[in-house]
This record gives structure tokens, sequence and C-alpha cells, in this order.
């Protein structure tokens, strides 16, 4: 916002973040290089199925929960928008699914496994 402080204007309070994923069709997540995802992982725990790139850790944490398709091609990318715009019920399957997956990830388990990663590197 050119104003130096650090406070980014277009971010979503978290106090709306929620109701504004609830009420999505999907959230639409085409990045090249993808870290985590965390966007995808909120909007899943808010039942909302995601598009997704399948460069990331999302096709395997949220199997099921969406489509996943390559940054670069952009026909796949607009065919699953297009899934989730019109088949209401294949919407409703992955957003269920996406609510189970999210419910699996917690913070804990992810501290463990990163633990477990840096022990194993350090070794």
């Amino acid at each position: 916002d050119g104003r130096g402080d650090g406070h980014d204007q277009s971010a979503v309070p978290d106090r709306d973040l929620s109701a504004l994923l609830s009420g999505a069709v999907a959230l639409v997540l085409p990045s090249e290089s993808e870290g985590f995802g965390l966007p995808a992982i909120e909007a899943a725990a808010c039942r909302t199925p995601v598009v997704a790139t399948s460069e990331s850790p999302l096709p395997d944490l949220l199997e099921g929960g969406g489509l996943f398709v390559n940054p670069d091609d952009y026909g796949s990318l607009l065919s699953a928008m297009k899934q989730f715009l019109t088949d209401e019920p294949f919407r409703q399957r992955c957003g269920n699914t996406a609510l189970e997956r999210a419910r699996l990830l917690s913070w804990d388990d992810s501290a463990k496994k990163c633990l477990v990663a840096i022990r194993k590197a350090a070794a």
C-alpha cells in the first residue's frame, strides 16, 4: 500500500476469513511453486474444495479434497474451475473430503515430523 509500515491492506482479517472461505465455490491456488499451501488447508477446514498446483504437498495432504493441476496448464485450470462451478454433487463430495483431510493435520504433528526430518538430516 506504499505506507511502509508492514500492514497489507489487501489481507482479509482473520475474523472474516472463515465466512469468506465457507461461502466460496472453491479456493484456487495455482502457484508455480508452493511451499505448503496454508490457504488451501484453511479453505479445506471450511469444507471448501480446492483447485491447486500439483507442484506442492497439497495433492497428498488434501487427496480427494480438490483438483490438482500443473500450474502451466491453463486448460486444466479452467476445466477444474468449471467443474466446481457446474457439478454441485462433485463439489460437495470434494468439500467433505477436504474437511476430513484438514482435520487430520495438526501443528503438533507437523512439528514432530519436522523435528524427525531435522535430526535425520543432521545425522
